[in-house]
């Protein structure tokens, strides 16, 4: 009697371990062979919220998720998936059947970053890659590596142009998210020096290629969105250095033809380029609206109209450029704003003039410079005569306007008390633009 106990004992035991297993392998077995991470996607992200997609799930389980241990919040799936809506500070993601938990941790999960898709390099050139990484978890670890060390070398996250050509740079982050960045270091503009260099060549006539002009355009294209695009203060600032500091010619002085005789003639390639980009091809000409005694590029023959001093008479032909209020214009425009046919003015109470596109005008004192309110991209003003801060620091402004004194457009560096004294009136653009961008004092 007690030996047939044990045996049906041991048939239950057996019939139950079979059905278990049974129900274990055909029910339990996909549960478990779930790999949640190599499902995972991102749906969409805003700043640090996410929508993450779990797909491959069957309707029978359950998803959720836990944040600092938090407790779990479940979501039927629909559709063989589940869509959960999470912050940055994620730790894990749950799956449940019946009764049956399963949790993957999430510690270094890369959303994205705001790398560009190319950068342009001058050679010897050092720029940054400093990706803002949309990830989940705390784990950065960022290698680089150049394809071409001969034409890229990377130091920590500094990419060097060492030679002309093109190559990648691939950014990898944890092991498992990487990102190709393409390089070309060109000659078309040099490296960005910490002081204006008085003695650039002036631009000779015809210089440059289309396929280098527009090139060039791309590249300021690209810097100007690299700060925070167009807009932005930086933007704005930007476009100063870049014809400053990048471009490796001096644009002459040209007077305004577009400007004689009262602002009647309006020609917009006189003097002034009501146009974003350079103005080094006759591709130009396309775009021009109407020309006086031109057109001509930065650089070529113009007939000059202006009788000033001994070195501009009226009917002479000069290397046409930018004046004053010309060069200021063109800058602002490659920012981002189009301050129309606007010139310095006689005086500095003139209505529509480039000193009343929307600024705080302000009386000029040493006082004013050390309060931090002036900033590059403000303008500066004198009877008939306007410019353009391009850096300012603790004891300098770095003024960016053209004279024929000048050759044209140049940095010059003021003392405060010498700025405060050459200058009348600062106009401050914090309303014009729509913000800084990312915004530095200096180039430097």
């Amino acid at each position: 009697m007690k030996k047939k106990r044990w045996l049906i004992f041991f048939a239950m035991l057996f019939f139950t371990v079979s059905i278990s297993s049974f129900v274990s392998y055909f029910y339990l077995k996909p549960f478990y062979d779930i790999d949640v991470l190599n499902n995972l996607s991102v749906v969409e992200s805003d700043d640090d919220i996410f929508t993450l997609k779990v797909s491959k799930l069957n309707s029978d389980i359950k998803c959720g998720f836990s944040t600092n241990n938090r407790s779990i919040k479940w979501l039927s799936v629909s559709n063989n998936e589940c869509n959960l809506k999470v912050d940055k500070n994620l730790s894990k993601i749950y799956i449940k059947k019946y009764v049956f938990v399963r949790n993957f941790e999430i510690n270094d999960l890369v959303i994205g970053d705001n790398l560009p898709k190319k950068v342009y390099l001058a050679l010897g050139e050092k720029k940054e890659l400093n990706p803002k990484l949309k990830l989940i978890g705390k784990n950065q670890n960022i290698v680089y590596e150049s394809l071409n060390n001969r034409i890229v070398s990377i130091k920590k996250n500094k990419v060097i142009g060492k030679k002309v050509g093109t190559t990648k740079v691939i950014m990898t982050v944890n092991d498992n998210y990487s990102k190709e960045v393409e390089v070309e270091v060109t000659n078309l503009i040099s490296k960005r020096s910490k002081n204006f260099n008085h003695n650039k060549p002036n631009l000779p006539c015809n210089r440059y290629s289309k396929k280098e002009v527009n090139k060039l355009d791309e590249i300021l294209k690209d810097k100007i969105e690299s700060v925070g695009g167009y807009g932005t203060r930086a933007a704005v600032v930007e476009s100063i250095r870049f014809l400053m500091l990048d471009f490796p010619y001096q644009i002459e002085y040209f007077f305004e033809n577009g400007r004689i005789d009262g602002g009647m003639h309006n020609a917009d390639g006189e003097g002034r380029y009501y146009h974003k980009g350079l103005y080094l091809h006759e591709d130009k000409f396309k775009s021009l609206k109407y020309s006086f005694a031109g057109p001509a590029i930065w650089g070529c023959p113009l007939k000059n109209y202006e009788d000033w001093g001994t070195v501009f008479k009226k009917g002479q032909y000069k290397p046409n450029g930018l004046d004053c209020s010309g060069f200021v214009s063109w800058s602002i425009l490659n920012g981002g704003f189009d301050v129309g046919d606007k010139g310095a003015g006689d005086n500095l109470e003139d209505t529509n003039e480039i000193n009343d596109i929307g600024g705080v005008k302000t009386d000029t004192s040493v006082e004013l410079f050390k309060s931090g309110k002036v900033k590059a991209g403000d303008l500066l003003g004198v009877w008939g005569h306007i410019a353009i801060i391009a850096g300012i620091d603790d004891e300098h402004v770095y003024v960016a306007e053209s004279l024929w004194t000048f050759g044209g457009p140049v940095i010059n560096t003021y003392t405060f008390e010498e700025a405060s004294d050459e200058f009348v009136q600062a106009v401050l653009l914090d309303d014009l633009y729509k913000d800084d961008g990312l915004y530095t004092d200096m180039w430097y």
